[in-house]
């Protein structure tokens, strides 16, 4: 994700005024995911885009609270992706119309 925020960093940068970032974070660990918050803020970034599932806990774990509160801190608001899991019942409606089994 380091390799994709910096470039975005780049792309925005070319016009700051037009072209706003979400960098990512894999969400690894409640303390990586707060080191990515400030990064993404140094890079200039207005606001993060964070995985539906995340590698730790679930978000409604109170360990996340401190990210939370980063996030307030440096006014950098989360973003959610939504439909990236497998078992979102997204395969079996799609399969039949790209001419494959519900597996993939």
């Amino acid at each position: 994700m380091q390799a994709y925020n910096r470039w975005l960093e780049t792309f925005c940068g070319a016009q700051p005024n037009r072209l706003l970032g979400l960098a990512q974070s894999v969400v690894l660990s409640v303390d990586s995911a707060i080191e990515h918050v400030m990064r993404a803020k140094a890079q200039g970034m207005v606001g993060m885009l964070m995985p539906s599932r995340p590698g730790y806990a679930g978000y409604d774990h109170t360990d996340y609270d401190a990210l939370w509160q980063c996030s307030v801190d440096f006014d950098i608001p989360m973003c959610f992706h939504i439909f990236i899991s497998d078992d979102c019942g997204v395969k079996e409606v799609l399969a039949p119309k790209r001419g494959y089994g519900a597996s993939g």
